[in-house]
């Protein structure tokens, strides 16, 4: 009974929390149109309901998959509507701001990439579900392997992982975290 008492008191002081959007900071500088619809200069946590923040204007959601057993969060985007299928946003600004909030730096000499034909059939289907060809997974400090580096590390790592709807294959990205 006390153990079932203690893990509803972690849970609800969020202790499980999963951390914020990887937009939740960004804002266009000036009102903005894309593809005719106009976007404002407020982040998402200012005006949560308009839809017309730049989260908005990547159609930012999330959504769990299956993996190995377990269910796993991903921030989902949609870069084909408003931004022409140019994710670097996502790659060069949004998460790099994202892991710096909190507490990680990414060690760019160790990132991996790879092109594939699939991904997880549940994150393949998580995607296509909710119209997203970029989704965005974060691994916690957490003993990982890297495979251009054999050797487990403790940090964290964020796999983005993107359809590329021209070429009909998928783009996965390993970022590696040091705490």
């Amino acid at each position: 009974m006390r153990k079932i008492v203690f893990l509803l008191l972690l849970i609800t002081a969020n202790i499980f929390a999963l951390p914020g959007s990887p937009m939740d900071t960004w804002h266009y500088t000036e009102p903005t149109t894309l593809n005719g619809k106009s976007f404002n200069t407020f982040t998402k946590k200012e005006d949560p309901d308009s839809g017309r923040t730049l989260a908005d204007s990547f159609r930012e959601q999330m959504g769990y998959a299956l993996r190995q057993g377990d269910s796993d969060c991903f921030w989902l985007y949609d870069t084909i509507s408003y931004h022409r299928g140019k994710a670097k946003d996502i790659y060069d600004l949004f998460i790099p701001k994202w892991v710096e909030n909190m507490g990680y730096v990414i060690d760019f000499d160790k990132n991996y990439v790879e092109y594939i034909p699939h991904v997880d059939s549940s994150v393949e289907s998580l995607m296509k579900q909710r119209g997203c060809d970029t989704a965005v997974y974060f691994y916690p400090g957490l003993y990982l392997y890297h495979p251009m580096d054999p050797h487990p590390y403790k940090g964290g790592q964020v796999e983005i992982i993107e359809y590329l709807n021209s070429k009909n294959i998928y783009k996965r990205t390993l970022y590696r975290l040091v705490k």
